[in-house]
C-alpha cells in the first residue's frame, strides 16, 4: 500500500478499509494481552503489534500496561508507531517514545467503535 501524500484525498470507502485493517491488529493486540495476562499474570513491559492501517506493517512496539490501558480507553484510540499515522484518518493524542497513540476521526471513527471491544467499559 503506498503512503498518502497532501494531494491525495481520501473517501469514506477508504477510510472505513484502512480502519478495518486497524481494528484486526486491535483484535490480535487484545488476544496477544489476554493470553499474556492469563499465562503470565500482569507483566512490567509489553511487545505490541503497531496497530496502523499498513497491511504490511510488522513492527512491533514496546509499552507497559499502564500505557496499553491508557490506549484501551477508548474505542477510538490505537497504538501506531510514529512513523505510521495517517492524517487523514486519526488525530495524534499521546506521543511516547517508540508510539503514538491516535483516535480515529470520521469514518474511521465510525469502524473502531463498531468493532471495538466492549468488556473494557465505556469509552468514547
Amino acid at each position: 500500500m503506498r503512503q498518502l501524500t497532501a494531494g491525495d484525498s481520501m473517501d469514506d470507502r477508504n477510510a472505513e478499509r484502512m480502519a478495518l485493517n486497524e481494528a484486526v491488529f486491535r483484535a490480535a493486540n487484545e488476544q496477544l494481552h489476554g493470553d499474556l495476562e492469563a499465562f503470565t499474570g500482569s507483566q512490567s513491559s509489553y511487545s505490541m503489534m503497531c496497530e496502523c492501517a499498513l497491511i504490511e506493517c510488522e513492527q512491533m512496539v514496546e509499552m507497559d500496561e499502564a500505557a496499553y490501558t491508557r490506549v484501551r480507553s477508548k474505542r477510538v484510540w490505537f497504538l501506531v508507531w510514529p512513523e505510521h499515522v495517517v492524517p487523514e484518518i486519526e488525530d495524534i493524542v499521546e506521543r511516547s517514545e517508540g508510539f503514538w497513540i491516535v483516535e480515529k476521526v470520521g469514518a474511521a471513527a465510525s469502524v473502531a467503535r463498531s468493532t471495538a471491544p466492549e468488556e473494557r467499559g465505556e469509552r468514547a
